[in-house]
């Protein structure tokens, strides 16, 4: 986590370096103002399905 709270796109990158398939987030992911830019561009950043519709980045 960034700072504790959602997910920068630095660690991200250095999870999808190290190898994961894909990162999951949860309810804080976009804690990190930032993650509403970037998740748009990394398809293996999923955001919570239940989400409301609209919300940047897809959802499982």
């Amino acid at each position: 986590a960034a700072g504790g709270f959602g997910i920068s796109e630095a660690i991200l990158i250095e999870l999808l370096d190290a190898g994961a398939d894909v990162v999951t987030t949860g309810n804080h992911v976009f804690d990190q103002r930032e993650a509403l830019v970037f998740i748009e561009r990394h398809d293996r950043l999923l955001r919570p399905i239940n989400f409301p519709q609209g919300t940047p980045g897809k959802g499982v």
